[in-house]
């Protein structure tokens, strides 16, 4: 191991105390701002399926051509990414907005559904679902039962009613706000003090300048140390005080 690194896991090993202790404060300020300063929010999630429509075409002798369920959903699958990418247009937003203040006669904005609107497709299936995440129960849900008729609608305008939109998954009311998640936040608390700990004692160790031993100024000068001067005047005090303890104990 380099010289440099063991000096410095040295010095962490030495002032562990110091580490322990910010980490335990870090671990304290995050629980303390999560349970003060973090909002509470809900949850009401729409799953869609897509599927292609079954249409059937005559060839040039009048026979009946239709494509195979495989290649269909093969389409489909393929086309979710671009379906979700139309749903995360201006356009959109702003046609879902009119519908819901239609619906609620409200006087929400397109920026209202953009930030409170998140889409997740599922890996190689013709499945996604659009979540809507407010600060309120009640409106969290009516969002989303008013984009599961507009997404489904938009999607099939614009293909032209190739691909179908179904809802699979009807959205439910979030009965309890989202989980305040307080072991993450206390372990990344508990991170953030460790760096600082570390970076504090780093620093503090760097700017010292004082040397306390010969091995000290030896490391730093390289030069030999030929002779010492005690400290009389400390060992005097300690012994002037050895003194007074014994003197008392006497009386």
């Amino acid at each position: 191991m380099d010289e440099n690194i063991r000096k410095v896991l040295s010095l962490f090993m030495k002032k562990w105390k110091t580490i322990v202790a910010f980490a335990l404060i870090g671990v304290l300020a995050a629980y303390v701002i999560t349970a003060n300063f973090t909002t509470l929010t809900y949850t009401s999630t729409i799953g869609f399926y897509a599927y292609v429509q079954d249409e059937e075409r005559e060839d040039a002798s009048g026979i009946v051509l239709s494509s195979s369920n495989t290649s269909k959903m093969n389409y489909a699958i393929r086309m979710i990414t671009t379906y979700l990418a139309l749903i995360d247009t201006n356009n959109f937003y702003q046609i879902a907005t009119d519908s819901l203040n239609k619906s609620l006669d409200g006087d929400y904005d397109a920026s209202f559904v953009k930030n409170s609107m998140k889409t997740q497709a599922t890996e190689d299936t013709a499945l996604f679902s659009v979540s809507i995440t407010t600060e309120d129960s009640e409106l969290s849900y009516k969002v989303a039962n008013e984009l599961a008729k507009v997404v489904p609608n938009f999607i099939e305008k614009s293909n032209d009613g190739l691909v179908k939109i179904k809802v699979i998954d009807k959205p439910i009311k979030a009965a309890a706000a989202e989980s305040l998640n307080y072991p993450q936040k206390c372990l990344i608390g508990a991170a953030v003090g460790i760096v600082i700990a570390c970076a504090y004692i780093f620093l503090r160790d760097m700017l010292d300048i004082r040397i306390r031993t010969s091995n000290e100024l030896v490391e730093r000068y390289d030069i030999p140390v030929l002779g010492s001067i005690p400290d009389f005047d400390s060992k005097s005090k300690k012994s002037s005080k050895k003194m007074k303890t014994y003197e008392g104990g006497d009386n």
